[in-house]
């Protein structure tokens, strides 16, 4: 995720996305603005995609069980498949890549 494209309200940072009274004082002190509200919504989303197994970050290595220390792309294989090169009736990696999960 491209971090410069995210801009979360201040207040809701200060909150583990798990802490319900946390977001709902932060949300309240804003008078439950669309702003706050929104900020909650993609803090919460954020979390989620960190953690959902895909990789859109590139951290997880590639046998899945560690962080990522070399060749870290995003959305990258973490099942440790290793394809049969030249046997065209099976899945192959493409090897393009544009750093924001295109290959």
């Amino acid at each position: 995720l491209d971090s410069s494209l995210i801009n979360i309200d201040p207040s809701i940072g200060s909150c583990s996305i798990t802490d319900a009274s946390c977001l709902d004082s932060a949300a309240s002190a804003r008078n439950y603005e669309p702003e706050i509200m929104g900020s909650v919504v993609a803090a919460g989303i954020l979390e989620y995609l960190s953690n959902d197994g895909w990789n859109a970050d590139g951290s997880i290595n590639r046998n899945g069980d560690g962080p990522c220390t070399a060749n870290c792309r995003a959305f990258s294989d973490t099942t440790g498949y290793e394809p049969v090169i030249g046997d065209l009736d099976r899945w192959q990696p493409l090897q393009e890549d544009n750093g924001k999960g295109f290959y």
